[in-house]
């Protein structure tokens, strides 16, 4: 769904994520020979003695002064690239929510009276403006969580040299928990649906309710037509509250 409306920006997005991922693996690793020589101590492990014969091969001698420089550089490229990843993510839900509303606008030519009877005012609305916004909210915590799969993935060979045991443990585990999950995400799919609806009917209350504001001023009826309104009000409310509370438990685990 995301590709349709990002096309090839979407893999360069991952491209960027996965080098980032990399060099900041890379900035952690050096610390470790940087520890072993700040001791005078032989590297004391597979992983050091791997970037410490690595930095040899390309002429760099594995002192302090040489690996802080190695770090620092390794951060600053880093840096670049979070920057870089960051911007296009920006670029494209921007483009995407243009590329969407400009798509759904175009669509009127295509539709057919029929299908616009059917539907209320603040229906078409609501579908342009607020459950536009909705989708690229959506698109953006996707590119958010793509950066931490790309750092598992890149981070899980390093965890695997250092402890391999234990990242078996921490992988079965956190599995275990996403499998676990798994009801409360087809919940928040419901109730996502659910709240289109109702912000829909919510939309269309209101155009509604502006439209008539003269005649109901004159026929004395404003009370009934704001308390049908407040009711649509308070199932939206609820709804998004609903969402949110599974929202916390998901934030109480990360």
């Amino acid at each position: 769904l995301f590709y349709e409306h990002t096309g090839w920006r979407l893999p360069v997005l991952f491209a960027l994520i996965a080098v980032s991922g990399v060099t900041e693996v890379l900035g952690i690793v050096t610390v470790l020979p940087l520890l072993n020589v700040a001791s005078g101590e032989a590297p004391d492990s597979a992983l050091s003695s791997t970037i410490v014969g690595t930095l040899s091969d390309v002429g760099i001698e594995a002192t302090i002064g040489n690996l802080l420089i190695v770090i620092v550089v390794v951060c600053v490229v880093r840096a670049v690239f979070v920057f870089i990843y960051t911007y296009f993510t920006a670029r494209i839900t921007v483009s995407a929510r243009r590329n969407v509303q400009l798509s759904l606008t175009r669509k009127f030519n295509e539709m057919s009276y029929r299908f616009f009877a059917k539907h209320a005012t603040g229906w078409f609305s609501n579908l342009i403006v607020v459950e536009t916004g909705r989708f690229i909210s959506s698109l953006r915590a996707f590119a958010n969580l793509s950066v931490n799969a790309v750092n598992v993935l890149v981070f899980l060979p390093v965890a695997l040299v250092l402890n391999f045991e234990l990242t078996l443990l921490v992988f079965a585990v956190g599995s275990f928990v996403l499998w676990a999950l798994m009801g409360f995400v087809r919940k928040t799919a419901r109730l996502s649906r659910a709240q289109t609806i109702n912000a829909g009917i919510l939309n269309a209350d209101f155009i509604q309710l502006i439209q008539s504001f003269i005649y109901l001023k004159a026929t004395n009826t404003m009370g009934a037509v704001a308390r049908h309104v407040e009711a649509s009000i308070g199932r939206l409310a609820n709804n998004e509250l609903r969402i949110r509370k599974i929202g916390a438990i998901f934030a109480s685990i990360n």
